[in-house]
């Protein structure tokens, strides 16, 4: 779930999006069985951290590109392609908000912590062995109602313009056909096993 949220305080407006992620009990309606929360800066932003999520678990790691380090330059980069604009034209009051507000500070720091982690990994071969990259035969494959789903919203709602902020739950939509789809498949199966 990708949302986003408003609050005022005397001094200023602030705005942050986050992206739910849990695992939902059916039986205990709004109970979820494990959840995160990961920050974003609108609901936007989430749902393009979603979307990058689901793209790497479906399609792999060359779905997403290659991992970059975090710099000013690259943050500044990035800024310039995101908004369509060349590297000469990046503002400076944009610039200069960046330096005061701290991001030098929190970048320098985490890649220190980046570094230290990875140093301190180095002492535990296990942990290695575990975060190899899984042989291909062995990624999990999507199941046939994620199939279908991710069909249906592909066939229809993103073809009368919906993005996944504007769809509604799938599961509500066409589940009832997904249902139906299921119980032709077990009469064909019966009827083939029967001659």
């Amino acid at each position: 779930m990708a949302g986003e949220g408003t609050a005022v305080a005397p001094n200023m407006v602030m705005r942050e999006g986050s992206l739910f992620i849990g695992a939902y009990d059916d039986v205990a309606s709004g109970y979820f069985w494990a959840s995160m929360r990961i920050s974003a800066l609108d609901r936007t932003h989430a749902a393009m951290k979603w979307e990058m999520i689901r793209s790497f678990m479906e399609e792999g790691p060359k779905a997403i590109g290659e991992s970059q380090p975090v710099t000013m330059e690259g943050m500044v980069q990035q800024y310039c392609d995101e908004q369509g604009i060349k590297r000469k034209h990046f503002p400076d009051h944009i610039k200069n908000w960046w330096y005061l507000s701290g991001r030098m500070v929190a970048i320098w720091r985490m890649n220190w912590v980046i570094r230290k982690l990875q140093k301190k990994a180095e002492k535990f071969p296990q942990v290695a062995e575990w975060s190899k990259p899984l042989p291909k035969e062995e990624w999990a494959k999507p199941s046939e109602a994620l199939n279908f789903f991710n069909h249906k919203l592909a066939e229809n709602e993103y073809q009368r313009g919906k993005t996944i902020l504007t769809v509604n739950d799938l599961r509500e939509t066409y589940g009832p056909a997904w249902e139906e789809s299921q119980q032709r498949r077990k009469e064909k199966k019966q009827a083939a096993e029967s001659l």
